[in-house]
């Protein structure tokens, strides 16, 4: 099968740019240190679906430039093809611990995992019965895992922790309820984000939403899921601070 041409992305990017000025920025993402060799692939993806992201925005609020569904979906299915083109690390690299290489890897993993999380949540989600879901939340918790023991995430720069945080909350939300163990797995996203949280001084619902915000993130669609999420990462911070105290 040909590649797409990518004519798609290319058109809504000059609508979204010719409404806002420029593209929706990356900064945050251009500062995670990211494998050199990975960078370009990762960094498109990310703004492929950053566009998308914006203008389904628009279009769902009836706010905005003039934009066919058509060409959404269009744009849509390229995000995804670039997003599924981004390979998987073949093992995380445990060499020198926080070793450029291993910190540069795993980072990678972590953002494109979540990235494909995020995705089937908002820009292209897929049929539930498919386990799509689960298997990406698990996918998810065992890069962070891995990473940890290369690179332990409190000895990481704070964008990197910022990330965590993002990846983390998606993953919390991903958690299939179908699926054996969903009940311990979604808790161990809720203890990494309350460790996360506390450890960054991100506090408050208000604080934390903007962090999301910050690398990708549709209110309205995913608001209400991690509200809900995030009232049992405070009760679980309100825990962690009792302990400390006694």
């Amino acid at each position: 099968m040909c590649p797409p041409t990518l004519a798609g992305f290319q058109d809504l990017s000059q609508v979204v740019a010719e409404e806002r000025g420029l593209v929706p920025p990356i900064t945050v993402w251009d500062d995670l240190p990211v494998s050199r060799h990975r960078r370009p692939e990762f960094l498109q993806a990310i703004l492929a679906m950053s566009v998308v992201n914006t203008a389904l925005d628009w279009y769902l609020q009836g706010v905005g430039p003039a934009m066919t569904f058509a060409g959404l979906v269009h744009a849509r299915n390229d995000a995804q093809y670039l997003l599924l083109c981004l390979s998987p690390t073949i093992e995380t690299v445990h060499n020198t611990p926080l070793s450029s290489e291993a910190l540069g890897e795993n980072i990678y993993e972590i953002g494109r995992i979540s990235l494909r999380i995020y995705s089937n949540l908002v820009l292209f989600p897929m049929n539930p019965r498919g386990g799509t879901g689960g298997i990406l939340a698990g996918a998810l918790r065992e890069a962070i895992l891995q990473s940890n023991n290369a690179s332990p995430w409190r000895l990481l720069p704070n964008t990197c922790k910022r990330m965590l945080l993002w990846a983390l909350m998606l993953g919390g939300i991903q958690v299939d309820d179908g699926v054996v163990y969903a009940e311990e797995e979604r808790a161990w996203f809720v203890e990494q984000l309350a460790e996360v949280s506390s450890s960054i001084g991100l506090l408050t619902w208000q604080q934390v939403e903007e962090c999301l915000s910050s690398f990708m993130w549709l209110d309205f669609v995913l608001n209400p899921a991690a509200v809900e999420l995030w009232v049992d990462v405070r009760m679980k911070i309100m825990e962690m601070e009792t302990y400390v105290k006694e």
